[in-house]
């Protein structure tokens, strides 16, 4: 049974990296045509949108609230590593305490986010339906794995639950790991030949 579900779990990941595809060729085909000089390499700015342009100090809303930044930042990167860990079933068997710590760290930022959303009435009002699916269905993935590497669940059920997320990835708020790159990668290019650091 686990078997079968890697087999389909590595589906499920082609499945996606099918519509990264497919919204790449949207975004190029799309694209309105720059006709301005440029007066750089879009390099820098490219650089710029992915390192100092995500600081926390750059930010309004990010300054303001450093914690949930901070829980953010951890939460998308365990959300990450827990794909990377499903990806070689022997991480579910080592029973390491730094990958239990990391996966605990992220799932407990994924609460964090979760009950805040809940709590916060400003949250609350902006938030939709999808925000809290979302967010449950990653929390409910990396709790499955930490549970079976504790040895508490098979790991059919946290390839399940990864599947489950993959599939539902591409029709809901998920997607927006893709398009974070793609719109990073776009505002970079555009202020990089301007000349124009981010």
């Amino acid at each position: 049974m686990a078997e079968t579900l890697r087999f389909i779990y590595f589906g499920c990941l082609l499945y996606c990296l099918l519509f990264f595809a497919f919204w790449s060729i949207q975004l190029i085909r799309r694209r309105r045509p720059d006709h301005s000089v440029p007066k750089r390499s879009s390099f820098p700015g490219i650089l710029s949108a992915f390192t100092r342009g995500m600081a926390p100090w750059r930010k309004e809303s990010a300054s303001r609230n450093p914690l949930g930044y901070g829980a953010g930042v951890i939460y998308h990167l365990v959300s990450f590593s827990s794909f990377v860990v499903l990806a070689f079933p022997a991480l579910l068997l080592q029973r390491s305490t730094t990958i239990i710590s990391i996966l605990s760290a992220g799932f407990a930022c994924g609460l964090y986010l979760l009950f805040k959303r809940v709590f916060n009435r400003h949250l609350r009002f902006m938030s939709e339906p999808g925000d809290y699916v979302a967010n449950v269905l990653v929390d409910l993935m990396q709790l499955s794995v930490i549970l079976t590497i504790f040895g508490v669940t098979a790991p059919f059920v946290c390839y399940a639950a990864a599947c489950v997320v993959l599939l539902y990835l591409p029709f809901g708020k998920l997607k927006h790991c893709y398009y974070f790159f793609a719109s990073r990668l776009l505002l970079g290019r555009s202020y990089g030949r301007k000349g124009v650091m981010v």
